[in-house]
């Protein structure tokens, strides 16, 4: 347990965050694969006590769930998630791209048009809130949950996400199909409001990752020891 008495069962994907102003969140999904929704906690370092602050995300209720690339807070304080959804176990059944902010620490949740559209514990965000979704990636396209996302100094979200080409057809073999035709994909919001996906390499099997420095330089860490900068 982290609030005394209530047991937390079944955690996967366990998380810290650390807050801006040195406090902690704890994040994890309850469930089992294809089936589980994700849930927030808060740790007060003035006193060592954790609050929960309740589930944010909900999938199981719709027979889906959303696989998080990550939670990343910007130097405003807003506190960015992005992910994709799953339909059953089968990580072939991987699909679409979607992401929310919070600028209170996980409890109220907002699309990309500042709409507010999840409360935690109270009306958590599902696959059936508005505007979250920011690509549209089908099933059977070789799209691996949990890969990367990181926010520059600006509040920007890059996420990054893997799969096959889109001049290719499905594939029912997940991994091989990555294998032979799997893309690095960069997707950001432009300056303009527009959603983009630039492909900037193969992708190979495996997952890979997304980074940014001090200057808002972006580093993108492959397979076979490949490094990409923007």
């Amino acid at each position: 347990h982290l609030v005394a008495g209530t047991p937390v069962e079944n955690v996967t994907y366990p998380r810290f965050i650390a807050k801006p102003n040195g406090d902690l969140l704890f994040e994890c999904r309850i469930g089992w694969s294809g089936d589980g929704d994700s849930f927030l906690w808060e740790y007060d370092t003035n006193n060592g006590s954790w609050t929960y602050i309740g589930e944010y995300l909900n999938g199981t209720s719709v027979n889906e769930n959303a696989y998080i690339n990550g939670l990343h807070y910007d130097p405003s304080g807003k506190l960015h998630v992005s992910w994709v959804w799953r339909q059953t176990p089968d990580a072939r059944t991987n699909h679409d791209i979607y992401y929310a902010f919070s600028d209170d620490d996980g409890r109220t949740w907002y699309n990309a048009d500042g709409e507010q559209v999840g409360t935690a514990h109270l009306a958590p965000m599902t696959i059936h809130s508005p505007g979250l979704k920011v690509w549209t990636v089908g099933t059977n396209r070789g799209l691996i949950n949990q890969e990367a996302q990181t926010v520059d100094s600006k509040g920007g979200i890059h996420i990054l996400q893997t799969y096959i080409a889109d001049e290719q057809p499905n594939s029912n073999d997940f991994w091989g199909g990555r294998i032979s035709h799997g893309q690095l994909r960069h997707i950001y919001c432009d300056e303009n409001g527009v959603w983009q996906n630039q492909v900037i390499a193969p992708s190979g099997r495996n997952r890979n990752e997304i980074a940014v420095d001090a200057a808002d330089n972006l580093y993108v860490v492959a397979g076979n020891y490949r490094i990409y900068f923007a």
